[in-house]
């Protein structure tokens, strides 16, 4: 039995070893960021009219693929700029890669996702001020700090 705790242990450390992300992904993924950033605010034809903020980026191990969250403002027509993103990707990263070309051998592909974490965090909001808490059931340290504000 301590034989399979230990097999599990070991399978879930390797599990997590796999998942983090190498220093060198990280450098890649914030220079892809930065220089993502800096094209779509310049280059404002891709965005169709909405403003388009880079979010995040990833890059896979093998440095093939970078993926890249975006947030848009308006959000009404939000997928239709990330459809027209992905659709344009061969020159978005045409672009990307004249800027990086001296800090990678390679040009990783880049897909376009759209970063609804922002949209997910008001609706998570709007459910906690819904709630009706009666006053007596707010912990001492919660009243407190409601006091402060």
């Amino acid at each position: 039995m301590c034989e399979l705790a230990e097999k599990s242990a070991t399978s879930a450390k390797n599990k997590d070893k796999d998942m983090e992300e190498s220093v060198v992904q990280r450098k890649i993924a914030k220079l892809i960021l930065i220089e993502m950033s800096t094209i779509l605010q310049k280059e404002s034809r891709f965005g169709l009219g909405t403003m388009v903020t880079v979010t995040l980026a990833r890059v896979t191990k093998d440095l093939e693929l970078a993926k890249i969250y975006v947030s848009i403002y308006p959000e009404d027509n939000a997928q239709s700029v990330v459809d027209s993103l992905n659709k344009n990707n061969w020159e978005l990263r045409k672009m990307l890669s004249a800027r990086i070309r001296n800090n990678l051998k390679k040009m990783p592909n880049v897909i376009f996702y759209l970063d609804d974490s922002l949209q997910e965090a008001q609706k998570i909001e709007d459910l906690l001020a819904t709630l009706n808490i009666p006053k007596d059931e707010i912990p001492a340290k919660a009243e407190k700090e409601e006091d402060d504000i």
